[in-house]
């Protein structure tokens, strides 16, 4: 299908179905019925859009902390009163299994 004929708003599903879907560019295209070729230029040209927009955010899994983790944290910090962020996190990581 050329590109011209491809719609504006079957476009913008790609970057959706991609990123918070988390479709591969085979199963976009399986889905939508279009070629490579426009899910690599659409996902290229979104990710370039969204670099350039300041109130933009990257699409992904975001982690929240639970009361555990919160109380993990307070109470390393208060054992520990000038330890370092990376230091936290490596902790936080070992202990919680929580990456933030």
């Amino acid at each position: 299908m050329p590109p011209w004929a491809i719609s504006s708003d079957l476009k913008l599903h790609i970057p959706v179905l991609h990123h918070v879907q988390g479709l591969s560019i085979k199963q976009i295209c399986e889905v939508l019925g279009i070629r490579k070729s426009l899910v690599y230029q659409t996902l290229q040209l979104y990710d370039k859009l969204a670099d350039t927009n300041s109130n933009s955010h990257k699409l992904g899994c975001q982690h929240s902390l639970n009361y555990e983790d919160i109380n993990y944290i307070k109470s390393h910090c208060y054992l520990h009163s000038s330890v370092f962020l990376d230091e936290l996190q490596s902790q936080l990581l070992l202990r919680r299994h929580m990456k933030i």
